[in-house]
């Protein structure tokens, strides 16, 4: 009977987001402070012949576009491993939210594809795997709070531990990141203050200081394009969040909350009118992959 191993992949909010400017390989640098959030999709892995991905939305995942069976055979190619696997993804993770379901998946299909084979690579051989796969799953390998650089394969962790109660709500639109990238004008990433003030308030841990930390450059070419977001993001607050704010490319917005309990008001309050809205909270480094049978703290 072959080995059968489940994990979870954790969702990802940008607390900061700032675009510097556009590389000759068509990317953009950027500098950015990313945090895991307890928002998960789980993974099943059993050793098969190939790659046999199936999902819970029930359509069928392209290989020739899918991070998930991207990682996969590279690990395996990389690794020598003569058999493949079947990889079966629970999804909770909104799609094109700007949440990092794709990327998560893919972290946890190296992490995953690592323990059910009994490969024993480092964090480091992941890494390298994972900067090849995409720019935000080197993040996502590691999880927790960190400094993310260039186009994402520069991960910085940072040392501290904030405790956040979160909302989540995504609204019934697929923004396009590379348009929204696009719509940045030159100069755009100078309305940014200094990275350092929010990890000084991250440091502090205080949810007024982070909430005025807030920033993300491209969220004004978002609302500009789609004004639901600035009405969703006033509506978090007017409801008692502390700031809120889109994440990555959007679609989704976070809104940060004193406490668990006012997190479940504003959740509550927020719900239906065409809205997925979840609560969440801060995932401490290390924390990303559990096996789904353990429980995060």
């Amino acid at each position: 009977m072959s080995k059968t191993f489940t994990m979870r992949a954790y969702a990802k909010i940008n607390l900061y987001l700032d675009v510097l400017r556009r590389r000759q390989d068509g990317y953009h640098d950027i500098r950015s402070i990313m945090q895991s959030i307890s928002l998960c999709d789980e993974l099943t892995f059993q050793e098969a012949e190939g790659i046999d991905i199936t999902t819970s939305l029930g359509s069928d995942i392209p290989k020739d576009d899918n991070l998930i069976f991207k990682a996969a055979k590279l690990l395996i190619e990389e690794s020598g491993v003569k058999s493949g696997a079947k990889i079966d993804v629970k999804k909770r993770i909104p799609l094109f939210a700007g949440l990092g379901g794709g990327s998560s998946d893919a972290a946890a299909t190296l992490h995953g594809l690592n323990e059910l084979f009994g490969l024993g690579l480092s964090l480091g051989d992941l890494a390298e795997i994972a900067a090849r796969v995409g720019s935000d799953v080197p993040f996502m390998l590691m999880g927790g709070i960190a400094l993310v650089e260039g186009r994402g394969e520069m991960v910085t962790p940072l040392s501290i531990e904030p405790k956040l109660n979160l909302v989540v709500i995504k609204p019934d639109l697929n923004l396009s990141t590379a348009k929204i990238y696009a719509s940045l004008k030159n100069g755009a990433c100078s309305l940014a203050p200094p990275v350092d003030v929010m990890i000084l308030s991250l440091q502090i841990n205080d949810i007024d200081a982070i909430a005025a930390s807030l920033i993300n450059v491209l969220e004004g070419p978002a609302i500009s394009a789609n004004p639901l977001l600035a009405r969703i993001k006033a509506e978090a607050v007017s409801l008692g969040a502390k700031g809120a704010l889109m994440t990555g490319s959007g679609s989704a917005i976070f809104a940060l909350a004193d406490s668990s309990v006012s997190a479940e008001g504003i959740a509550s309050a927020l719900g239906g009118g065409g809205l997925e809205v979840f609560t969440a909270i801060s995932m401490k480094e290390g924390s990303n992959f559990l096996p789904a049978d353990s429980k995060a703290s």
